[in-house]
Formats: C-alpha cells, structure tokens, sequence
C-alpha cells in the first residue's frame, strides 16, 4: 500500500437514512482536501470513517497502519470541572505522546492564559483552538478536520489558515470540512462537493475562481447534481 488514502465504495446508512453512498476516492500525501455540501449532505459522515470514529457498512479506507492521524471533531462532551491543560494531558497520554508536547500545542494555539481555567468557562471560539491544539499532540501527518473554523473570530480564523498553509509546506495531508467556501478556497489544492451522500465535484480552487461568483458556481453544482 502507497501513501496515499484509498476509498473504495464505501456506504454508510443510519437505520434508514443513507447518509453515504458508494464513494470512490484517492487522496495523495500532501493533498489539502476541502468538503463542502449543504447540511446533510454527508461530509460529517465521511470524516468520521476516514478518522476511524464509524465503520461503513460496505467497502474499504485504505490508509498506512504506520500514519499517524489527527482528528478534530466538530464537538465532544468534556468532564465536569476539567482545564484545558488538564485534558491536553489526558489525551497525551493516551496518544502515547511525550509531555512536553502540551506546553508545545498550548502556544502553537495561543491558549497558555486560558490553559489552567475550567473547559465549562470557554467560549465556542476557544474550545475550538482546544481541539484543534489536542489534535497536534501525536504529531500527525494526516489532519481530519470537522467544521474547524465553526465559531473562531476572524483573527483565529487567520491563525487558522496559517496553520493549514504550514502544514502544506511541511507535506502533511490535511481533510476538512467547512461551510465557509472563500476559506476553503484560499486553503485547499482540491475542493470536493458532496451532496445526497455522494459526490458530485472534485476539482482544484483554480475552477472556481476563475469565476466572478464562487458561491453561483456552488449552488448551480449542487442544483445540477454534477
């Protein structure tokens, strides 16, 4: 097996619900891959198989046993009373990471001042950093994003895209999903258009904005089915 992510066929149904159905896809080391698609339309469902969260019902994800793989959900439940810190350490451990990597994800993150308060006490904006901060712990090569800028002011959103354009240098492969087609656009080498569970586009930012209007350009996609 290569490098790269193999998906062959898979489908995914929730008691009657097809939420995926007979996807095929390749996605090359180094790829940055935007999912973009109405509410429902099966991207959630997809990056929670690609990151080993769910199980399709039929088909296969082909990826190295030796890739490490971060993933950042779009919510998680915390204990009660927990800090940041407390729970960055937790993980850690569980990641098999050293220590010192908490200190590390704190500042690449910006939250050390936040870092010993209560999780309960952060806003939406700030515990978003903290997933995307205990995703980095391990290191990985392969980034799994679920919605990441849901809730991030316009600086961290910035902070953001530097981030997703470091790790493009460094030749690390990044998936995520978003609502915010500009964003996506300015970040990703291949944007893929979901919808009904299946995909309908894949293609490089550069067709997009070669157009004057990329959100037309979407919404005729999804209208089309093609």
């Amino acid at each position: 097996m290569s490098n790269s992510i193999h998906i062959s066929r898979i489908s995914k149904k929730y008691g009657a619900k097809v939420a995926l159905s007979g996807i095929d896809l390749t996605i090359s080391p180094g790829d940055c891959v935007a999912l973009v698609g109405l509410n429902g339309a099966g991207k959630s469902t997809f990056i929670r198989l690609l990151a080993g969260i769910d199980h399709p019902d039929t088909g296969s994800i082909g990826i190295m046993p030796s890739c490490a793989i971060g993933y950042m959900p779009d919510h998680i439940s915390f204990s009660s009373g927990v800090t940041g810190r407390e729970w960055l350490r937790f993980l850690c451990k569980l990641k098999g990471s050293p220590k010192e990597h908490v200190r590390v994800v704190l500042a690449e993150t910006g939250l050390e001042q936040v870092a010993d308060e209560k999780v309960s006490s952060y806003s939406r904006g700030i515990v978003q950093r903290l997933l995307f901060a205990q995703m980095l712990l391990n290191d990985p090569s392969l980034l799994i994003m679920d919605e990441p800028e849901s809730g991030l002011d316009p600086f961290w959103v910035k902070e953001w895209k530097q981030h997703i354009a470091s790790f493009r240098k460094r030749g690390k492969t990044v998936i995520f999903s978003s609502h915010h087609l500009r964003d996506a656009l300015e970040s990703s080498s291949r944007i893929i258009i979901f919808s009904n569970g299946g995909i309908i586009s894949d293609t490089a930012p550069a067709a997009w904005l070669s157009v004057s209007d990329p959100e037309s350009f979407f919404f005729d996609r999804i209208s089309a089915g093609v």
